[in-house]
């Protein structure tokens, strides 16, 4: 099996080919060092940083089969509308197996944008995600002052793990109209939004080990969407700690909220709050997982915080 990890951002390369003659036959490996569009299979690695870039899109992946290795160098641009670091789309074909990787991407209106990609991942960047993705693998990033996290549309089977997330202008990690994600381990703060949205339509989805705080909305919103499964989150210092709207048969249990408001639900029904009593070091250390872990104002103990349409809220 072939794995492929994908770093987003936007970068600045060219096309200067290298031969590398490796074990059982050639590679060829392309230098790159100003913009430049990329429409053959093949390795590209970037040689240098790219400043003030601010004629449009900087890097655009037009081909299957490509692996992009920033090599830890910066593409920057001018933060002009709409413009990106890295854009991959081909408008004829649904590309597939498109990595980006170890690069830096600073102002831009989007680091990285894929539109209809299938089989990739970003891995080892510092970048601004935006787009329409079907990746397999967003992990190790960090996402820091920019108009966005992570945002996902019309995108399936993917992982979004291990990532920072810190105070951008909008929402942490965004999903529209996606299903069966893996949302895992993120550290979520301070965003100006949400911290993880599920919108419209995005079902079977679980958001599971993640750190969320600091913000001045909702920690996690469900509006729209169904039958996801949202445990063993922290969820905290934020103005509601989960939001439900229009939204049914989600599972929501083994979490810690410590909020102004813990919840609000509105018109969601057979959601469900716990689950049958197992043995395991649940939330708050305790020896069994089942309910949720609600705080009261001082973080200490225990209430029943809910605003809108009331639900079973059981201890751990």
């Amino acid at each position: 099996m072939i794995s492929y990890d994908l770093s987003g951002g936007r970068v600045l390369r060219i096309a200067t080919l290298l031969l590398v003659i490796m074990v059982g036959g050639a590679s060829a490996v392309t230098p790159i060092n100003e913009c430049t569009t990329i429409s053959s299979p093949g390795e590209y690695i970037l040689t240098r940083n790219i400043e003030d870039f601010s004629q449009g899109n900087c890097i655009t992946i037009a081909s299957n089969d490509v692996v992009f290795d920033g090599a830890n160098f910066t593409i920057d641009g001018v933060t002009k509308n709409f413009t990106y670091g890295v854009y991959i789309n081909n408008p004829l074909t649904t590309l597939k197996h498109v990595t980006v990787k170890n690069l830096k991407v600073t102002d831009w209106y989007y680091g990285i944008s894929y539109e209809k990609i299938q089989y990739g991942s970003i891995t080892n960047s510092i970048v601004n995600l935006n787009g329409n993705e079907s990746l397999s693998i967003i992990k190790n990033n960090s996402y820091f002052f920019y108009s966005g996290g992570i945002s996902l549309d019309d995108s399936n089977d993917i992982i979004i793990t291990d990532n920072n997330i810190i105070s951008n202008n909008q929402s942490g990690i965004h999903l529209y109209h996606s299903s069966n994600n893996n949302i895992l381990k993120n550290n979520i703060e301070s965003n100006n939004f949400s911290g993880i949205m599920l919108l419209d339509d995005s079902s079977n989805n679980n958001v599971e080990n993640n750190q969320i705080s600091n913000y001045a909305f909702q920690g996690i919103t469900v509006s729209g969407s169904s039958n996801n499964i949202i445990k063993n989150n922290k969820v905290s210092n934020n103005q509601y700690g989960i939001r439900l709207l229009y939204s049914n048969k989600n599972t929501i249990y083994n979490n810690y909220f410590n909020n102004t408001n813990n919840s609000i639900i509105q018109n969601s029904t057979d959601n469900i709050w716990n689950i049958s009593r197992i043995s395991g070091i649940n939330i708050i250390g305790g020896p069994y997982i089942g309910g949720n872990f609600w705080a009261n104002s001082s973080g200490t103990g225990y209430s029943q915080t809910c605003l809108g349409e009331p639900h079973s809220m059981d201890k751990n």
